[in-house]
């Protein structure tokens, strides 16, 4: 359900560009999730664990792959 109206709003304002778009690869670790495309662009996002709403700001240091770090 919301990833059906997560794509219906990506599709209204990016038409034809992700039209041939899919998901190639997906990964779900500890701390974070990754995704990666057929067109080769990449996602990343901290994974959610037990009751917490927020990753604990001293869990957010994750080296090399700290989502802000990544280009």
């Amino acid at each position: 359900m919301i990833l059906n109206e997560t794509y219906d709003l990506l599709k209204s304002k990016y038409k034809n560009k992700i039209e041939n778009l899919t998901i190639s690869e997906v990964r779900i670790g500890v701390y974070l999730s990754a995704i990666k495309l057929s067109d080769g662009s990449c996602g990343i996002a901290s994974t959610l664990s037990g009751h917490q709403l927020h990753c604990v700001k001293k869990n957010r240091d994750f080296g090399d792959f700290t989502p802000s770090k990544i280009k």
